[in-house]
């Protein structure tokens, strides 16, 4: 029997031929879009390439983008002034100094009186601290001051000398003496000029004024007192300096004295201690406003454990009193004292000195013992600060 074959479906075998041919178009359009995918490049030397922000590193700037900082916060100078303590606080004071100008630089303190009653040397006096510490100690916390200056004036109210025959005149006066050795404090603590004057000083009369003198000579400290006027030529400035033992009233004479020496001087100083009769404080001012007006440029007062006022007055300047430096008379004294630093500047070629003044509040005594002064800090600073400038301390 013969079997019969069914013809093909045509339509079916081209169904099948197209989805063949369909596959291998896919296939190869896959490939191709494979065999061109875009593979970045190394950039070429000398391009820059934008950086991409990556959290697991410090980005890495372009040359012309440079990195956006937050300005560094500092404290602003003027607070770091304000927190100093003001060793050189009067605003008007500028220390700088310019090639064609003379400048001179002239400091004065309290008086002095670095002895002990009736001479005496057993265990808490004076004396028998200096003969435990030696000359050195007791202004060593201001020798680096007294030592950048040109002239370091203080006031002396005691007596050197080391003779036992020596006794106290009739005015009633206490005796306060030491040693002659005593004097090498001053030139062991940077100090040049010394200042006679005050009651104690007067003690002993004629011969223990000459003790003195003689004791300080032979330490190499210049002195001066209403009797003799000691002058400097420093630089080109000539300055005179004289001493005022102020009593009831100007000796006489004075001011014809500094009209005479104010015309032979670029400027002059009068350094005023008291005697046994101290006239109260308007008296005081009103002298010393005397003294200015005779031809005096500088007042400088000091009167025991008093601390006064600083003021201008008709172009000069008085210090009212800058109180006690070394007290050997008790051993807590008054605390509050003063240097004041002068400065004295004049161009080349003028005849026309000028004076800055410049304030560095000190306390007799420390925490470190008796009779050791040095520079005021904290409160006490501001308070006396406050004080000489016309101000009471609160």
């Amino acid at each position: 029997m013969e079997t019969k074959k069914k013809p093909l479906n045509k339509v079916l075998v081209g169904r099948i031929c197209f989805a063949v041919v369909a596959c291998i178009l896919g296939t190869l359009m896959i490939l191709y879009a494979l065999s061109n995918r875009a593979v970045p490049e190394e950039p070429v030397q000398g391009e820059t390439t934008a950086p991409v922000a990556d959290d697991s590193g410090p980005e890495t700037p372009g040359p012309e983008t440079p990195e956006t900082e937050e300005p560094e916060t500092k404290e602003p100078e003027i607070e770091e002034f304000e927190t100093k303590e003001p060793e050189t606080e009067e605003p008007e004071t500028d220390w700088s100094q310019e090639a064609d100008e003379a400048d001179v630089t002239l400091t004065f303190g309290g008086v002095c009186i670095p002895a002990s009653l009736l001479g005496g040397d057993a265990d808490g006096t004076f004396n028998a601290l200096y003969a435990e510490k030696g000359p050195e100690y007791f202004f060593s916390a201001l020798k680096e001051t007294f030592d950048a200056d040109d002239l370091t004036v203080l006031g002396l109210d005691a007596v050197f000398s080391d003779r036992k025959d020596l006794r106290t005149d009739d005015s009633g006066t206490v005796w306060y003496m030491a040693p002659a050795s005593t004097a090498e404090l001053f030139r062991a603590g940077g100090v040049e000029v010394v200042v006679l004057g005050g009651a104690r000083s007067l003690d002993c009369g004629e011969e223990g004024i000459s003790d003195t003198k003689a004791a300080l000579e032979a330490a190499d400290v210049l002195w001066t007192d209403e009797q003799n006027v000691r002058t400097f030529t420093i630089g080109e400035i000539r300055i005179a300096l004289c001493g005022l033992v102020l009593s009831s009233d100007v000796p006489a004479g004075v001011q014809t004295w500094l009209e005479k020496v104010s015309r032979e001087n670029d400027y002059v100083i009068v350094y005023v201690t008291g005697g046994s009769d101290v006239p109260g404080k308007s008296t005081r001012a009103s002298i010393s406003c005397s003294l200015i007006d005779a031809g005096a440029n500088l007042v400088v007062c000091s009167f025991d454990g008093e601390l006064g006022k600083i003021e201008n007055y008709r172009g000069g300047m008085i210090v009212h009193s800058l109180g006690s430096l070394l007290d050997g008379t008790e051993k807590r004294p008054e605390r509050y004292t003063a240097l004041v630093q002068v400065r004295l500047t004049r161009k080349e070629g003028s005849s026309k000195t000028d004076a800055v003044l410049n304030l560095i509040p000190c306390v007799a005594y420390g925490d470190d013992g008796p009779w050791h002064p040095l520079p005021a800090g904290g409160n006490d600073s501001r308070q006396i600060l406050s004080i000489l400038r016309g101000g009471s301390a609160s």
